[in-house]
């Protein structure tokens, strides 16, 4: 398990509308080319999540399918959140970091992803974290955050909405819990929110809230924080 940093506290109820947000890696996931749904797992406490046609698009690797495994080069470059970051500049001091650099390296990141041969039935996926979590926790993680500008300029990227993760384990608010199916549209109803067609919360605000919302819901497994979602539409997945 990841360490969290000793005597320090962070809440989602810190955050304000227009936060700012960092990538914290990328994956490879599970993805259905012909219907253009994830593909997850589904066992006995989620058949309903199938039956009602819902498939999460959620940073639970325990519930959308890993593919990063299938490919040795890019498991190997894997943070303490679980997702590829093999930066160029992995040896380098996170803090000497330029901001001048960071488009370079980010290029050069995906050119590396995209040379390597993507898993089977797949898409590229990354993630995204606020910036002041991030910061506290990037050196016991092992993460090196670049600006989510960075993905938001690019038209390689759709952005498909927020989960809640629980930060430790990426375990999702919504679909990591074996939530029944009236436990969750309680919970749904309660934070007074109707997600979107992948399953995520579109406003960054909901997610705020809803990520409070869960740190009580939850206690053991708080903080939550909103954790946005993106697709990379020139991904070479391959779907034979």
């Amino acid at each position: 398990m990841n360490r969290w940093p000793a005597n320090y506290e962070w809440s989602a109820a810190s955050l304000m509308a227009g936060y700012q947000r960092c990538i914290v890696g990328f994956d490879y996931r599970g993805w259905q080319d012909q219907e253009k749904l994830p593909i997850l797992f589904f066992d006995q406490y989620r058949i309903w999540m199938q039956d009602r046609g819902i498939f999460p698009a959620t940073v639970d690797d325990q519930i959308w399918q890993c593919k990063t495994t299938e490919n040795s080069q890019l498991e190997d470059g894997k943070n303490g959140f679980n997702l590829y970051q093999e930066w160029p500049y992995r040896e380098m001091n996170r803090n000497s970091l330029q901001k001048e650099n960071e488009f370079y390296l980010f290029k050069k990141l995906f050119e590396k992803i995209n040379n390597e041969q993507s898993p089977k039935n797949s898409i590229l996926v990354a993630f995204d974290f606020p910036v002041t979590l991030v910061n506290t926790i990037a050196d016991s993680f092992g993460i090196y955050p670049l600006s989510v500008d960075l993905i938001i300029s690019d038209k390689n990227w759709n952005f498909l909405g927020y989960d809640v993760a629980d930060i430790r384990l990426l375990c999702s608010g919504f679909y990591g819990f074996d939530w029944t199916e009236i436990e969750f549209d309680d919970i749904c109803s309660k934070q007074c929110l109707n997600l979107n067609s992948r399953g995520l919360i579109d406003d960054e605000l909901l997610a705020i809230k809803s990520s409070i919302s869960f740190d009580i819901l939850v206690r053991e497994h708080a903080p939550f924080a909103p954790c946005g979602v993106w697709v990379c539409t020139s991904n070479p997945h391959r779907s034979e």
